[in-house]
């Protein structure tokens, strides 16, 4: 992780993407977020593998209070969905943090559509 922001409206880690990104195996245990997402169907954008990317985080405060786990530095895992709408930020569902302990989405966001 480059940078982290732990704040309003929406927490955000700036994160270096690795140039040789793929699909873990076993793929992650999604816990709550399975109910709504299909660990079957996740894949790697081809436009962020390489890239330093920002991931918004949930704005409640499962999320916000994480500041003092994760820092500039750690090595971290996230599953996001790209919002279909500009500026199309990639919101995150699923974190793994360096200490492996996972926080989870327990809903879909509102505006998360087919193949988008």
């Amino acid at each position: 992780m480059v940078e982290a922001y732990f704040g309003n409206p929406h927490s955000e880690l700036t994160v270096e993407i690795s140039s040789d990104l793929s699909m873990p195996a076993p793929l992650p245990d999604l816990g709550p977020a399975a109910s709504f997402l299909d660990a079957q169907s996740l894949t790697v954008p081809e436009d962020v593998v390489g890239q330093t990317v920002v991931l918004e985080l949930p704005p409640t405060a499962q999320y916000s209070s994480l500041g003092d786990r994760i820092a500039r530095g750690d090595r971290i895992a996230a599953v996001a969905v790209r919002n279909c709408d500009p500026p199309r930020q990639l919101n995150v569902q699923w974190l793994q943090l360096p200490g492996g302990e996972v926080e989870s989405r327990t809903v879909a966001m509102s505006y998360m559509v087919e193949e988008c």
